[in-house]
């Protein structure tokens, strides 16, 4: 309900806002006549990659451009890619990799050898993701690979360092198996057809930003402090369809509101089961940014971090500064078991490890725990006895909003909302109403003081 109050007092401010909405909306009708149907691409083999994210991927990297005062340039694909084609679809590279799956094979296998006779037994353990691919990158440009044949070095590499240290470090021979390498290059290839997705995307979003640099540049909104550009053109949920999601909530019993009374001939809502309402809501509803919140856990893959002077590899590091009060103590631990938990699932997925039951058990128990301790990212909200108040906020402010309600007197807008709680089934005095109408500004403050503490 917070985002729903800030973008509401952010279109009341000024016309920025619905100045950055329009280019959201440009960039929409856009991507829907993308030469290569990135949403119909992405949609089939990467579900994340909706409309809602590659709009919101564009207006942060406009964002971006407009604070660093420069538009971006299209991405140099030589430093990760050998031979990347002019991709005309996702069917391409999958007919790609199987013409050259044997021939991906053969080069697995060979910086496999070259790397195992390159460094002596005690360096083994300790050889760096870039050692690794310093390596490989000689490896590849000494091959003889098929014409066109597209490689992502990084993912490549990646997948074949990982099970290299494992199996160094189980005191297995790093040489796999016909079976273990042919399985390897396949999942190589799942990643390789994800970062050419991500290329695709990439070059749309910087076109679109080049094109929309000049029209961006003189936009001023306050807010941007705290939510990035693509979540301020997320269409927030008004207080009407909170009203029919609470009402449902009431209905299936994942809440009781001492004020639901429904009555036998109203209008009903189909009930929302509890863990429903709450997936919707983390996958839908934007969170303001900790700014004040510095980075404190790394992956020793990805960080170049040393202890006793060596390079440890496949580690999480939790760094907390103690010259600062640490109030959060619990929730920053619980959070790095969720980091540690989910980079041990990756880790997994790409060597011949397996993520127990017991850990994915303990992922999602720990997931919850931090999310409670962070109290669900809640300004408003503590408990259900604030919420129908808070609703009622909402609706003036809203209908201040709308030409049709703005001229409506006090009162009527009192009754207007006592219809709407009735139509809902919730049963709230007109006196109640009128209050919670009247704390409008005071919530305002509230969540800005909120805003102004991260």
């Amino acid at each position: 309900m917070t985002f729903s109050f800030v973008l509401a007092g952010e279109r009341a401010r000024g016309e920025d806002l619905m100045r950055l909405r329009k280019l959201a909306s440009e960039t929409r009708d856009a991507l829907n006549m993308h030469p290569l149907s990135l949403l119909e691409l992405g949609n089939k083999s990467h579900p994340s990659y909706s409309s809602v994210g590659l709009v919101s991927g564009v207006m942060n990297t406009l964002q971006s451009a407009v604070i660093n005062k420069m538009a971006p340039e299209l991405p140099d694909l030589s430093l990760d890619w050998i031979g990347f084609p002019p991709i005309l679809s996702m069917e391409d590279l999958e007919r790609f990799h199987q013409c050259g799956f044997n021939d991906l094979v053969s080069i697995s296998e060979k910086i496999l050898h070259q790397v195992d006779s390159k460094f002596p037994a005690e360096a083994k353990p300790y050889i760096s993701l870039k050692q690794f691919e310093a390596v490989a990158r000689r490896v590849l440009a000494r091959s003889s690979i098929q014409e066109n044949l597209p490689i992502h070095i990084p993912s490549l590499v990646g997948g074949l360092h990982a099970n290299f240290l494992d199996s160094i470090t189980a005191g297995r021979s790093p040489f796999l198996t016909q079976e273990e390498q042919e399985h390897l290059v396949k999942k190589y290839c799942v990643k390789a057809e994800w970062e050419h997705l991500e290329v695709v995307r990439d070059i749309f979003q910087v076109n679109m930003v080049k094109k929309m640099f000049a029209k961006a540049v003189d936009i001023s909104i306050p807010l941007d402090k705290y939510y990035c550009w693509g979540a301020l053109c997320v269409q927030a949920c008004s207080a009407q369809e909170f009203l029919k999601i609470y009402s449902a909530l009431n209905r299936s019993q994942a809440v009781s509101d001492s004020k639901f009374r429904p009555k036998e001939n109203g209008e009903s809502e189909k009930p929302i089961p509890a863990q429903n309402f709450i997936r919707w809501s983390e996958k839908t509803v934007p969170r303001p940014r900790n700014s004040r919140r510095s980075q404190i856990y790394f992956d020793t893959d990805r960080s170049d971090i040393k202890f006793n002077g060596l390079s440890i590899q496949k580690h999480g590091v939790m760094a907390i500064s103690y010259a600062t009060p640490l109030t959060d103590i619990e929730e920053l631990t619980t959070r790095f078991g969720v980091f540690l938990l989910n980079a041990r699932r990756t880790y997994c997925r790409a060597t011949r490890g397996k993520f127990l039951n017991e850990e994915a058990e303990a992922l999602t128990r720990i997931s919850a725990k931090a999310d409670e301790l962070d109290g669900g990212g809640r300004v408003l909200l503590h408990d259900k006895s604030s919420v129908l108040a808070h609703l009622c906020a909402l609706m003036d402010l809203e209908m201040q909003l709308d030409p049709e309600l703005s001229n409506l007197s006090s009162k009527a807008k009192v009754i207007t909302i006592s219809d709407w709680l009735s139509r809902a089934g919730f049963t709230y005095s007109m006196e109640s109403i009128r209050k919670s109408c009247e704390k409008r500004t005071a919530v305002q403050e509230r969540i800005q003081d909120y805003l102004s503490g991260l």
